[in-house]
């Protein structure tokens, strides 16, 4: 049998974890920037080339976690960084329009980071340069 004092704590510790959750959906819900209406991401060069001929390239986000931006200059500058810190290799990344709107395709992955949350084609590229050598251009 429990005792008086011990339903009582647990009552409270059930108070406390259904605010926690709470206030956790509350969090989730706000974590999406607000002005963000593209998704962006990086990819290897040679993608362009399909998507030029008119082919469907599809990120399937099951195979490998493609990081999701607001902006292209958001993930050139990652791209950069990560270049910079060896944790990319130097190559022919090129940034990609990802389709559908950033509030549908991203989830987030802690702090500012988002990650593709579902299947999704590319359906254009930012930049004609190599990432090395290039400089941001606006689509």
């Amino acid at each position: 049998m429990i005792r008086p004092l011990s339903r009582l704590a647990l009552l409270c510790v059930c108070c406390l974890l259904l605010g926690a959750c709470s206030a956790r959906q509350q969090q989730a819900d706000t974590l999406f920037p607000e002005d963000c209406e593209k998704a962006y991401t990086y990819a290897p060069g040679n993608y362009i080339i399909e998507i030029a001929g008119g082919s469907e390239v599809v990120l399937d986000p099951l195979m490998h976690d493609f990081l999701l931006f607001c902006s292209a200059k958001q993930a050139h500058d990652h791209v950069l960084e990560e270049i910079s810190r060896h944790r990319l290799p130097r190559g022919d990344w090129r940034i990609y329009v990802v389709g559908g709107s950033f509030r549908d395709l991203a989830q987030p992955a802690g702090g500012n980071t988002y990650v593709l949350k579902r299947m999704a084609p590319l359906v254009d590229w930012v930049s004609e340069m190599p990432v090395g050598n290039m400089r941001y251009i606006e689509p």
